[in-house]
């Protein structure tokens, strides 16, 4: 048998706004990334920051995730929070986040159901609150909006664990406008509201009476000039403060009073603000109705404008414990305010926090840690930054430190693999990265401590040539390969407490210096290279100052920004001769020869080139399949070259003389009548040469023998999947003289399967389900050449694999696979 669990998760988060949130209750962040809700855990005194677990929420992508606001306490809930999640498929679900000392938080599913007409959801939200008639019995109530311009709220039982779809459920209409955000908050007992921001730049305060399952419009609020983008509302003194801003790049502040005192201001004048629009500091009234048919008068007005971001504002948040706002928009800027000593209802920016040139477009959100002495926030290309208050250390309040998180890719990972001697992993990915992985010996937990390549196409494969180099190509014509520069090296020995000599047994093989990306350029240029900054192409002398890469030996994780600008990877060739864009790349096991191919309609085009790692030219061609060649590999004797393709066939090329360049087709499938009838996705081979296996749309997985006669290979084993077969991988290791194999699905399953040559049967050892493996795709499967930990301190003489998995749903995932 084998046991396996998860050593370590990459994931970035969604490209869109209102996807990440902060619990207050079980001390972790939950983001959404493609159609998975992930659980992180955030970086303490004594445990470094990780996401802890990935959990399939949604078929398609997640558009909003919000924690629930907990109005009232029920008794027995202390340690459990609700995380609401809503999808471009229409669906939304509830789900528990549990935790206590001993354990992780645990993620369960509360509640699902389909959304009224089926529409995405545009946006979500929740609170908890006791029942008016019993305070025994607590409720939990969930709004979203459609694209319709309606709100849906619904109530549910804490106590009912049934998924079912109840009747419990209300809904208004602002049509033909958006509902864009909201927020819920109790502004008296039984008086509950729900404040909601529209496209036509106005508030609406709807009144959400739960005996009766009423919404009614009660109050509208005036004075944005454009889509109001968040809603915040928190309890302030005899009622309640919320802050509304949006895309016209302002913040208001309306206070809500339950206090008479509050028309003191009746006659205030109207007032222009600078954006020319008109407003009023004279109170509104609205009357809110209570569970006993009673009514409570509240008293709305404007309480402060606060100007001070330059681009659209995208959330806000209101401290857990003090009266401070934080704002995040898309200048790269984040501002902490608070109200101005002298009073007057003046409200002043108090810290900024954010990034200064890069590659940065702007951050979609920002939250606090549960304590409020940690920022977190999250930009376009689904990073996460943190900053955390330096007070306890200084005595200087303002000033907040960087901090690194834990982070991933934000589009589809293709691929994924080891360096030879399986200290590193790297990955790359359509979101147009190239990531460095690797332990960290001091925090005993992984991360990215390199990205050596940020690309203008899709990333499409990858292959190591030596722990200092690889290769990889994107949608062009054009094979890269890059080269490690010693800052780099050194930073790995330091975090990982790697031996440098064992790693880089020839200096000389590394770069001086790091590398930057020139202003309208796609390759990496090592520093000192690029005469764009002396000459001033592409903008000014500040504006490329900004970017240029300052590489230093990291002494502990690197921050986002860090690795976005100054963990580049020089380019040392460029290589040239497929007509379109490469698909596939394979590097021998010596490093002297590299196999690739590209998409291809015609045999012409599906040509497999091979390249001189001396020379750095193309050498050979080998001609045989007819349509795009989707995966090469080399055997491990270096002896034979394996190659699937979208013709249904695969083809196995071996050495034919001593030349390295001169190959010849030893074996081939038939195109018609073969084993498999689809694209075949994938192939592996056995660490002896004997085996190797391929795996195909048609969901078959065949196992293939070399042998000594005129064929070439024969069939040993042929097995039918429950999914399409996308990846496939040999372990290594033999148990019981069975082969194992890592079997990749469709639907993000993977399988640990053993077969034994002596029959045609292959068992299945375990399973990996969706949430621990893949969402969707998985697109790759790649085991770590050497047996034991991914650690530098590994005890080898434990039977241990480390399996790392690619997906489409922007994952990289590493899974411990115990034989002993």
């Amino acid at each position: 048998m084998v046991r396996v669990s998860t050593t370590f998760i990459a994931k970035g988060c969604e490209r869109r706004p209102n996807v990440v949130a902060c619990s207050k209750r079980v001390a972790v962040l939950a983001f959404a990334s493609a159609g998975d809700i992930c659980i992180a855990q955030l970086p303490e005194a004594r445990s470094p920051s990780r996401i802890v677990s990935t959990n399939v929420a949604h078929e398609r992508s997640i558009t909003c995730l919000k924690f629930v606001k907990w109005i009232d306490e029920p008794s027995g809930y202390r340690d459990i929070d609700y995380v609401i999640a809503g999808s471009a498929d229409g669906l939304i679900s509830v789900w528990t986040v549990a935790t206590d000392e001993t354990t992780t938080a645990q993620c369960s599913l509360f509640s699902k159901h389909l959304a009224k007409g089926g529409s995405a959801i545009t946006y979500c939200a929740g609170a908890v609150q006791s029942e008016v008639s019993t305070s025994s019995t607590s409720s939990l109530m969930t709004a979203y909006s459609v694209p319709d311009g309606t709100v849906h709220v619904r109530w549910k039982d804490l106590k009912e664990s049934s998924l079912e779809v109840d009747e419990n459920e209300a809904a208004i209409s602002f049509a033909p406008d958006f509902a864009l955000c909201f927020d819920f908050h109790l502004i008296s007992s039984g008086a509950m509201i729900l404040a909601v921001g529209c496209s036509n730049f106005a508030i609406q305060v709807v009144s959400v009476n739960e005996s009766n399952k009423v919404l009614s419009k009660v109050l509208t609020l005036r004075g944005h000039a454009d889509w109001i983008s968040s809603l915040a509302m928190k309890e302030h003194e005899d009622g309640a403060l919320l802050a509304s801003a949006g895309q016209d790049n302002l913040i208001r502040l309306w206070r809500f009073s339950t206090d008479k005192d509050a028309t003191a201001r009746g006659d205030a004048p109207e007032c222009t603000d600078h954006s020319g629009s008109e407003f009023s500091l004279r109170p509104q009234i609205m009357n809110l109705p209570l569970g006993d048919g009673r009514t409570v008068e509240v008293h709305v007005r404007l309480e402060a404008i606060m100007s001070g971001h330059d681009g659209w504002i995208h959330s806000l948040q209101w401290h857990p414990k003090r009266n401070q706002l934080l704002s995040a928009s898309n200048d790269k800027c984040l501002i902490l305010w608070e109200p101005s000593e002298m009073g007057g209802g003046v409200w002043l920016e108090k810290v900024r926090v954010g990034d200064v040139g890069g590659q940065a477009v702007g951050y979609y959100g920002g939250c606090y840690s549960p304590m409020g002495n940690m920022i977190i926030a999250y930009s376009y290309f689904g990073g996460f930054y943190a900053w955390r208050s330096a007070q306890e250390q200084t005595e200087e309040e303002n000033f907040w430190k960087p901090e690194s998180l834990f982070g991933g890719h934000s589009m589809a990972v293709c691929d994924v693999c080891w360096d030879p001697l399986g200290i590193y992993l790297l990955s790359c990915s359509l979101d147009q990265t190239t990531r460095c992985f690797a332990p960290c010996q001091a925090t005993c937990s992984y991360a990215e401590i390199a990205r050596p390549q940020v690309h203008g196409y899709d990333l499409a494969c990858i292959a190591p040539v030596s722990t200092s180099c690889f290769v990889s190509a994107a949608e062009e014509k054009i094979l890269r390969a890059f080269r490690a520069p010693k800052t780099f090296a050194y930073s790995l020995v330091k975090l990982s407490g790697c031996d440098f000599e064992e790693l880089f047994p020839d200096a000389t093989m590394l770069a001086e210096q790091g590398a930057s990306v020139p202003a309208l350029g796609l390759s990496n240029k090592e520093i000192g290279e690029d005469p764009g900054l002396e000459h001033g192409l592409g903008g000014t002398a500040d504006e490329l100052a900004a970017l240029v890469a300052h590489p230093v030996i990291l002494e502990e994780l690197p921050t986002e920004d860090h690795l976005m600008q100054n963990t580049l990877w020089p380019e040392i060739h460029k290589l040239y001769g497929h007509g379109f864009e490469v698909f596939s790349v394979a590097v021998n096991h010596a490093a002297t020869l590299i196999a690739t191919s590209c998409r291809a309609s015609q045999q012409a085009h599906a040509a497999i080139l091979l390249w001189d790692t001396n020379r750095w030219e193309r050498r050979a061609e080998l001609l045989h399949h007819q349509l795009t060649v989707t995966q090469l590999e080399f055997s491990p004797n270096d002896s034979m070259l394996l190659s699937v393709s979208r013709d249904r066939t695969f083809a196995l090329f071996s050495q034919a003389s001593e030349d390295l360049f001169d190959w010849m087709l030893l074996a081939a499938s038939p195109k018609t009548g073969g084993i498999h009838s689809r694209i075949i996705w994938t192939c592996s081979w056995s660490a002896n040469s004997k085996y190797f296996a391929t795996g195909a749309r048609d969901k078959k997985l065949a196992i293939w023998s070399i042998t000594g006669a005129s064929e070439g290979v024969q069939l040993a084993a042929e097995s039918k999947r429950a999914e399409s077969v996308t990846a496939v991988a040999f372990c290594p290791l033999l148990i019981d003289n069975c082969y194992v194999l890592a079997v990749g699905l469709e639907d993000g399953q993977i399988e640990i399967v053993s077969w034994n040559p002596l029959g045609n049967e292959l068992d299945i050892l375990a399973v990996i389900n969706r949430s621990s493996a893949h969402s969707q795709t998985v697109r790759r499967l790649r085991f770590r050449p050497c047996i034991g930990q991914w650690a530098v301190k590994r005890d080898n003489g434990q039977k241990i694999y480390e399996l790392a998995s690619a997906g489409n749903d922007n994952a990289v995932k590493v899974h411990r696979l115990d034989f002993s």
